[in-house]
């Protein structure tokens, strides 16, 4: 396919808006830290996942080194282990899956939820909590867990099966050194944990700088270095939430930055903190942080507007699916 920019990718069919994504496979050899969070000296690897601006910036320096230059239209989502997504509102998550029955799974979904939740006119807390109540969609003593990693395990009953997805995790010892005496520098030792993400997938849009390729990605490539191979898969076509329907956020949404407004809906989520990494021809750095809607938010539409415009900088792919399991069964 041709590149012509983010925008050739949006279109009107038949009045439903769609946009065209590439479907890539990942596979690490090796543990990362694809985002931490320090508590003192010790770096947690705070995530299940590959968050999209990281990925993006590893493509992107790919690109960098093969032809002087970046795409700066191009856009990634984040990379999830195979088969996994984020929990949203209507997957409660069950830590004490008992055996027998759909509570023997750690969480349960009921199929073409967001269409039903969807066909609520006004999204207020007792509005969507009726609809809870009369659908039996979160069950006895059980709370939503936004932004939890998730992976489809069958089907039973009408309903989709997930368990948690949880990662083997390694720690390392890392000591800096005195320039000046060339030994251990006091105070100076630092933990890093890493993650075995093995196999993930992402999508992205179609003009990516080559069809397969090798990335370095990590917490810099003295402490890690370990390399992450990708291949383009296929091409498909998702729809995009427009105005009265409900969608899902794959990356974090904001519905407005600095005062400009994106997307006006109401929303069954929770927040997490952006921070965001520009890279151009010439330089690269780091954008200022700001709040947003965590991933897994869910977002009932009443004016689109340009929201699509920070797809970029990894924020507003606002997926509209009947279920989590749809999406799923379309990246696989």
């Amino acid at each position: 396919m041709t590149s012509y920019g983010l925008w050739s990718y949006w279109r009107e069919l038949n009045g439903v808006s769609e946009i065209r994504v590439a479907l890539l496979r990942l596979k690490v050899k090796g543990y990362i830290n694809a985002y931490s969070r320090k508590v003192m000296n010790y770096y947690f690897s705070s995530t299940d996942y590959v968050p999209a601006t990281t990925l993006r910036g590893a493509i992107l320096e790919l690109e960098y080194q093969t032809k002087g230059k970046v795409n700066d239209k191009f856009w990634v989502g984040p990379a999830l282990p195979l088969g996994s997504a984020f929990s949203h509102f209507f997957i409660p998550l069950n830590e004490k899956a008992r055996d027998g029955g759909k509570d023997s799974a750690e969480a349960q979904e009921m199929k073409g939820v967001l269409e039903e939740a969807g066909k609520v006119d006004k999204w207020d807390k007792e509005s969507v909590y009726k609809l809870v109540r009369e659908k039996g969609l979160l069950g006895h003593g059980r709370k939503p867990r936004i932004g939890a990693v998730i992976r489809k395990v069958g089907e039973r009953d009408g309903y989709n099966l997930y368990e948690r997805v949880r990662l083997n995790s390694v720690v390392q010892m890392q000591t800096a050194v005195d320039k000046l005496t060339g030994s251990n520098a006091r105070e100076m030792l630092f933990a890093y944990e890493y993650k075995e993400f093995r196999d993930l997938w992402t999508l992205s849009s179609p003009d990516l700088p080559q069809d397969r390729g090798v990335l370095r990605m990590g917490r810099g490539k003295s402490r890690s270095g370990f390399q992450v191979s990708f291949e383009k898969v296929r091409e498909l076509d998702l729809e995009l939430a427009k105005k009265g329907e409900v969608g899902y956020c794959l990356t974090p949404c904001a519905p407005s930055v600095m005062g400009v407004k994106l997307l006006d809906g109401d929303y069954l989520g929770d927040l997490s903190i952006y921070t965001g990494w520009f890279t151009n021809d010439h330089v690269t750095g780091t954008k200022p942080t700001f709040r947003v809607l965590r991933e897994g938010t869910l977002v009932k539409v009443r004016e689109a507007g340009n929201y699509q415009r920070l797809l970029g900088a990894g924020l507003n792919f606002l997926v509209k699916v009947n279920d989590l399991g749809e999406l799923l069964e379309k990246v696989m």
